[in-house]
């Protein structure tokens, strides 16, 4: 795993030690009049809601279970970056491109509510992207409980 993600994937802040070393080693190669800021970026968890249509020959459960180890690997921590926004077309894209999914049903989105205050239906936002904080407060996306955090239905 890389810094600030642990072994189950997860992300957590940066060590202390770490952030002095870089510092330490930065400061080496930058001018006296430079200044050198660092900070821990946020962490927005979320979870998915997706509603879509099987095909009538495809068994519904194993449908819903394709769908959600798709999501699960789309918003792998490993995928996401600081800044990167969520494309909704990209993430139905994904899932239309699983066997059995006839539709996807529009309105399966990303939503708030799994500990972290972000709002994902901002009229900021252009339709069907969801952006992370602005760049004064860099953040990146994170589904932290999969299993609990991603919820659909399957028609």
């Amino acid at each position: 795993p890389h810094y600030g993600s642990d072994e189950l994937g997860t992300t957590d802040n940066v060590p202390i030690v770490l952030t002095q070393n870089i510092k330490n080693y930065i400061s080496e190669f930058k001018i006296l009049t430079d200044t050198l800021n660092f900070h821990d970026g946020y962490i927005v968890n979320f979870g998915v809601l997706f509603d879509v249509v099987a095909h009538k020959y495809a068994e519904p459960t194993e449908v819903k279970l394709l769908c959600i180890e798709k999501i699960k690997e789309y918003f792998k921590i490993d995928n996401m970056k600081f800044g990167q926004p969520i494309f909704v077309s990209q993430l139905e894209y994904e899932l239309m491109g699983i066997d059995g999914v006839r539709a996807v049903n529009s309105g399966g989105t990303a939503q708030s509510g799994y500990g972290w205050l972000f709002n994902f239906e901002s009229s900021d936002h252009p339709k069907g992207i969801i952006l992370p904080a602005n760049s004064n407060n860099p953040s990146v996306f994170e589904l932290k409980n999969p299993n609990q955090n991603i919820k659909g239905v399957v028609r």
